[in-house]
């Protein structure tokens, strides 16, 4: 669809959640979410597959998360609010 250049369209912002594993590239990991609690679930997703095995349950804490990654993949992990 195709708008008159004088036209302007405009978005809604909206709040994402940077889910980040490791410090280093290329290893590092990076994914968006629109919610805390889906880029906790996104962590917990990447743990569980990485250990094949269920490491974390989904309702864990991001202490919870931090300190599983620490001790199963030596790989520090952060959550970045962008706006």
């Amino acid at each position: 669809m195709e708008y008159p250049p004088d036209q302007f369209i405009y978005h809604a912002c909206q709040t994402i959640y940077v889910s980040i594993i490791g410090d280093l590239p290329p290893s590092r990991r990076v994914v968006a979410s629109f919610s805390r609690r889906d880029a906790l679930d996104d962590l917990i997703a990447y743990l569980n597959m990485m250990m094949t095995e269920t490491v974390l349950l989904n309702d864990a804490t991001e202490d919870q998360i931090k300190d599983a990654y620490d001790e199963h993949l030596a790989q520090p992990v952060e959550i970045v609010e962008c706006d």
